[in-house]
């Protein structure tokens, strides 16, 4: 790269989990980096997701727990919550990923930040307000953003709730109609409902979490509806209208409408990527799906490259952390390598916990991919007895007997998917799997005995 061509060796578009990673390596290895934000960095997983909310899920869950552990001989009854001090404690526990705290991190790694837009005027150039900037390389990261959609009439006429102001409500709401089942849309239910809000969750699927097999949609709508909440699958939400103080909501199941009064309504469906960028300046292909990218990430421009969820491709943070990674690897060196998913995980931090790596059944049904299940509940192991778990450990292998996909569910399941993560990493078979003595108590037990299963198949 030329270092005096351009203000910029690397100017990086968006600071979210993608672009801070990037950014950060990338002055690791002596490189002038500038980065541009509007918002807050820290991007959607930060302010938004998981680590927006971590410890109101950890309390919630807690708190569900003992108030359903009088089979257990603890009385737990009359246990009550503060939420005001919830709140507090939850945003103590997210000092470390909050934007004031990675300013300081990135600024302090010779990162030029810019609190600004930034939109490309040629190939080589951004605006960021009235300023102009060059750089002979561009990394893309501006992540997406909730859509609202256009099959609802109304919603633009009242004041919906997204995660981000979901998380920022000072109380949990007396009664929530959520739009969407997938993973934004239960973990907020769980969440809800566990302080004892009156939800309604919408999906237009057959079942909540439709991208998940059939187990774990089943295994969070029963956690749901025993606290009180109304499931709604295939249901297509068509109308909000202000009533009062409340919303009127107005929802088809089957043919059959039916109007329900509720305090909030969220949009947790859908996300659209953010491509107000001038790409046509930059001779950047791209969609109303997001940014076209080869499999080294890089744009039609050789220059650019664009990584996490404005590429349309939808793999959380962990994605974000690998394309990064991959990123810059491609920007600094010649020989350029592919992103690989097979052994990415993904966790719903609902009740109970869901996670998941590499294939899944539907996964493999619609690729036609040859697969044998082996099954393990876990009130079959010592651990899931003694945490009254119902989840279960779930292991996919090929013809081969490798190990390509796990799923769990259950209240450990976000630590237990990492065993199968490394498996799957690693290109274990399922029968060296079964001889590798994990911890005893742990989901380690009903790993090796579905992979006992498995090397009988």
């Amino acid at each position: 790269m030329l270092r005096n061509k351009y203000d910029y060796d690397i100017f990086i578009l968006g600071g979210g989990t993608a672009g801070t990673r990037a950014a950060l390596q990338l002055a690791a290895a002596g490189k002038r980096v500038g980065l541009s934000e509007p918002s807050e960095l820290g991007g959607y997983e930060a302010l938004e997701g998981y680590g927006e909310r971590a410890s109101l899920l950890q309390a919630a869950d807690l708190y569900a727990r003992i108030k359903t552990a009088t089979t257990m001989g603890i009385r737990g009854g009359s246990v009550g919550y503060n939420y005001p001090t919830l709140r507090q404690w939850n945003g103590q526990n997210r000092s470390a990923n909050d934007s004031h705290h990675i300013k300081t991190v990135l600024t302090n790694a010779g990162v030029s930040l810019y609190k600004s837009s930034a939109r490309f005027i040629s190939p080589h150039e951004v605006a960021l307000g009235r300023q102009h900037v060059s750089s002979s390389h561009f990394l893309i990261c501006t992540g997406s953003t909730v859509t609202i959609p256009s099959s609802v009439s109304g919603l633009s006429s009242v004041a919906y709730l997204t995660p981000k102001t979901a998380a920022d409500l000072l109380k949990p709401p007396k009664s929530i109609f959520i739009i969407g089942g997938g993973k934004t849309g239960v973990e907020f239910a769980s969440l809800f409902s566990s302080f004892g809000s009156s939800v309604y969750i919408a999906e237009i699927a057959p079942r909540l979490l439709p991208e998940e097999d059939l187990e774990a949609g089943e295994a969070v709508k029963k956690e749901l509806t025993a606290h009180g909440s109304e499931v709604l699958s295939s249901t297509r939400v068509t109308s909000v209208s202000k009533d009062g103080l409340l919303h009127r909501v107005t929802y088809l199941r089957g043919d059959v409408e039916h109007v329900v009064k509720v305090e909030h309504v969220m949009l947790a469906g859908g996300r659209a990527p953010n491509l107000d960028l001038g790409l046509e300046n930059a001779e950047v292909d791209y969609s109303p799906l997001g940014i076209s990218v080869s499999p080294s990430l890089q744009t039609s421009a050789k220059h650019i490259y664009a990584a996490g969820s404005v590429t349309g491709n939808v793999h959380g943070a962990e994605g974000a952390v690998l394309e990064a990674e991959q990123a810059v690897f491609n920007l600094l060196r010649r020989d350029k390598v592919s992103a690989t998913y097979n052994a990415l995980p993904l966790v719903i931090y609902a009740q109970p916990i869901v996670a998941r790596v590499g294939v899944n059944e539907g996964e493999a049904l619609r690729k036609d991919i040859a697969i044998s299940s082996a099954t393990v509940e876990l009130r079959q192991t010592v651990t899931g007895r003694a945490h009254q778990d119902n989840g279960l450990v779930k292991l996919f292998a090929d013809r081969k007997g490798t190990l390509i996909g796990a799923v769990m569910i259950g209240q450990n399941a976000a630590d237990g998917i990492n065993s199968a993560v490394l498996a799957i990493e690693s290109g274990m078979t399922v029968e060296k799997l079964a001889r590798i003595p994990l911890a005893h108590g742990s989901l380690g037990e009903a790993l090796t005995a579905a992979a006992r299963q498995l090397v009988v198949v």
